[in-house]
């Protein structure tokens, strides 16, 4: 139990930490993309399409990467119930 503590901790402690840098770097690009334009309210609007088309492509590489690299289950043997088994006898 003490193994599964200890991951349970590290994946939210990732979950946490690329969830802040994440933002950070959405905020960085929305400030930047209309930073030369302060005082227009296109600025802003502008900032904010740029980050949540960054984010939209962030999800979308990962989405990728996702379907690309988890693997499912190989199909093992089927149990047999046991009305199955009692007509074979």
């Amino acid at each position: 139990k003490s193994l599964s503590n200890t991951l349970s901790g590290i994946v939210n402690t990732s979950y946490q930490v690329g969830s802040a840098l994440g933002l950070a770097a959405m905020t960085a690009v929305a400030a930047s993309y209309g930073a030369d334009r302060v005082g227009e309210l296109s600025a802003l609007t502008d900032g904010y399409s740029a980050a949540f088309a960054g984010a939209g492509v962030i999800a979308l590489v990962g989405a990728i990467v996702a379907a690309v690299t988890l693997r499912t289950r190989a199909a093992g043997p089927q149990p047999v119930a046991e009305a199955e088994t009692a007509q074979v006898r």
